[in-house]
């Protein structure tokens, strides 16, 4: 019997090895943003943009509005209040803030889940709204309309604040490890967005509802109404956002799975992937 030659028998020992079944195949395919098979096909991720932006705009257009209605002057239904009481105002809110986001909202959100947690800050966030231009109402001196406002303004931020966490929460579980830098880009486009139209808009509309070209229908409650409004608008959509705790029977990753799965976006098992391996390393590509 003829004997191989060395390089015959290195030839057919690479053939052999390259026939192998591959171990690790790796998807090379670029995701998209838009279109079918697209980020923003995945469910519930339009949704949780929506309220990303709402939240922001809300927030910060608070913080815009209530110096201004505290300044203006009793006549238009402010406060008449001068810098000073204002800033006492807001740095006391600002005290409380860090304190229940250091050491309350965490403890809160591992007691009563991140859904019911968005729930009532969203609820407690529509009363604060409409009870804080109507703080008068709940006072009878300057001490008690004082703790008033800071109560009122202390909530809205607080409700404001857990509505965030609870959607920076949905944005990790919403879609696998592999598609959540993308989505954090969105979040953050989002979030400037929502910032960018409430410093353009709130101050605006709440100086045209405090004049007189506004026929009279309106008055200064109506900045704070519509913010009430547009928060309860973005708690219907909210009302099952997080996929973490309203999903069923399986898990929330399996959930998440099938969902991108059914999106276009990861292929589970694909009988016409061509699988090339040419290199020794036993790491394979699809093609």
């Amino acid at each position: 019997m003829a004997r191989m030659t060395p390089e015959a028998e290195r030839s057919t020992r690479k053939v052999a090895y390259d026939t192998r079944e591959p171990p690790v195949i790796r998807n090379r395919e670029e995701q998209r943003l838009c279109g079918p098979g697209g980020l923003l096909s995945v469910p519930r991720i339009k949704p949780l943009l929506f309220l990303v932006c709402v939240v922001q705009s809300l927030l910060t257009g608070f913080e815009e509005v209530f110096p201004l209605w505290a300044l203006s002057t009793v006549g238009v239904g402010g406060l008449g209040w001068g810098t000073m009481e204002i800033g006492k105002v807001l740095f006391m809110t600002g005290c409380i803030m860090v304190v229940a986001q250091l050491f309350i909202f965490p403890s809160v959100i591992k007691i009563i889940g991140a859904v019911a947690w968005m729930r009532t800050g969203c609820l407690l966030g529509i009363s604060a709204f409409l009870a804080t231009p109507n703080a008068k109402l709940f006072s009878w001196n300057y001490t008690t309309l004082f703790a008033a406002s800071v109560a009122s303004v202390t909530v809205v931020n607080c409700c404001l604040a857990a509505v965030s966490i609870a959607l920076a929460v949905a944005s990790t579980s919403i879609v696998p490890s592999s598609l959540r830098g993308k989505l954090s880009g969105l979040y953050g486009t989002a979030e400037s967005f929502g910032r960018f139209t409430s410093a353009v808009g709130f101050a605006a509309l709440f100086a045209w509802s405090i004049s007189s070209d506004n026929l009279g229908w309106v008055d200064h409650r109506f900045v704070f109404y519509s913010s009430a409004l547009a928060l309860g608008v973005a708690t219907v959509v909210a009302w099952r956002t997080l996929p973490a705790e309203v999903f069923g029977d399986k898990s929330a990753a399996e959930n998440v799975e099938d969902a991108i799965h059914d999106a276009g976006l990861t292929p589970k098992s694909d009988p016409k992937c061509i699988v090339s391996c040419s290199r020794p390393t036993g790491e394979m590509d699809l093609i």
